[in-house]
């Protein structure tokens, strides 16, 4: 998981039930709640699903922003400033419970959103980042590609039931 903040900023987390049971990949997602609001600094995104009928999968780009560990180790020893990494790539399958993508990612990515920008007025300031998953696993020579927990109506639910938003 990917933690940008002191562990002092965080009340409470909660791991999916089925993920503490089972382990099963379909659930390695868990809720932070932190102790004040930093959406006005950092920024925030939408959780939304994914219709694969409501739009063309071979066009669709998304993008995984993280702080990979060999970056991070990197500017801890030359006493650079950390850096947030973002890559961008297809998705090459949507299952149920996964999204399948091209993107290159690294140990330290793991907890960063799988997200993209859509338009939803004539300006360019007119964007929203909408998150379509958790960014979980690397390529491990049998999957299809980089994968994440995609949000599905379950994963939703557990969100909004647990979040304290």
């Amino acid at each position: 998981m990917t933690f940008l903040f002191s562990s002092k900023l965080t009340i409470s987390s909660i791991i999916h039930p089925n993920y503490s049971k089972t382990q099963n990949e379909f659930y390695d997602i868990a809720i932070l709640n932190l102790k004040e609001d930093i959406g006005s600094q950092l920024g925030f995104a939408a959780l939304s699903l994914i219709d694969p009928s409501q739009i063309n999968l071979s066009l669709f780009r998304v993008h995984v922003a993280g702080f990979p560990a060999s970056k991070t180790f990197r500017s801890y020893f030359f006493q650079q400033e950390r850096c947030l990494y973002d890559m961008e790539g297809s998705i090459i399958q949507l299952d149920d419970k996964k999204i399948y993508y091209d993107i290159d990612t690294s140990g330290g990515q793991s907890g960063a959103g799988i997200w993209n920008l859509q338009t939803v007025g004539e300006r360019l300031e007119d964007q929203i980042m909408l998150c379509y998953g958790i960014h979980t696993q690397g390529m491990d020579g049998i999957k299809k590609g980089n994968s994440d927990v995609r949000f599905t109506q379950e994963i939703m639910d557990f969100i909004f039931k647990n979040a304290k938003i």
